[in-house]
């Protein structure tokens, strides 16, 4: 299974500040058992100091496991950047049926709510399509086509023609729903490098391949010191 590598590493991190802080724990129990136990008061008290460990993580990136085993293979994101486009021509073509539905000679010419949504059923269907198909496009071609494909689909649900006015501002809401569309693509954040790091990931590919990070956790930097007046706060202090 893959992950983002800030999960992989952060999850490293997380597991070990957390195990330090578990024998932390439990050598303070141990220290108040052994201060109140008549015997045991004056014996060494067992502490586990882990002061810094080295790590040595490897790793493949997903996409050359993807490129090892092959189209739709394991590790690929071929499948989610389609999906993600295809969800934002659906929305292109949602918000231009909106505006289509609102203007008064397409509402004359289908009276019945049945026929206004199979309308809108329809032109999300078409619309949907020529917007994932024409992604690559300039944005004027781009958006001239969809003008095409909304007058065709139009006409051959019989709506009367559009006024003027009425196209005016069906086009004028083609250029909205896909400049906003466009804009939010472009300001998504960048992908986090997925990747895989079990014994099985890093055996299946070209070892080539397979990315490295070597890095020490230091455990024991800081510690409470107090202040050297009773007034004074605690303080963190290197160690």
């Amino acid at each position: 299974m893959n992950t983002d590598l800030k999960a992989l590493i952060g999850g490293v991190l997380g597991d070990l500040i957390d195990a330090r802080f578990q024998a932390d724990v439990a050598a303070a129990e141990l220290a108040e058992h052994y201060r109140d136990h008549p015997h045991m008061r004056s014996f060494s008290i067992p502490t586990l100091n882990i002061s810094s460990v080295d790590v040595d993580l490897r790793f493949v990136f997903s996409g050359q496991q993807a490129e090892e085993a092959g189209p739709g293979g394991p590790g690929g994101e071929t499948g989610a950047d389609e999906t993600a486009e295809a969800e934002k021509a659906r929305k292109v073509a949602e918000s231009i049926s909106e505006e289509v539905l609102r203007q008064p000679s397409v509402r004359k010419s289908l009276k019945e709510d049945a026929q206004r949504r199979e309308l809108v059923d329809l032109l999300v269907e078409r619309l949907s399509g020529t917007s994932a198909a024409t992604r690559d496009e300039p944005a004027p071609a781009r958006r001239q086509t969809l003008h095409d494909e909304l007058m065709k689909t139009l006409s051959s649900a019989k709506v009367e023609g559009l006024s003027d006015a009425e196209a005016t501002r069906v086009h004028a809401s083609i250029d909205r729903a896909d400049a906003r569309f466009s804009a939010a693509a472009r300001a998504g954040k960048p992908a986090s490098p997925r990747v895989l790091a079990s014994s099985e990931a890093l055996t299946s590919v070209n070892p080539e391949t397979v990315s490295r990070i070597s890095f020490t956790v230091d455990l024991s930097a800081r510690r409470w010191v107090s202040g050297e007046d009773e007034d004074d706060e605690d303080v963190l202090a290197e160690e």
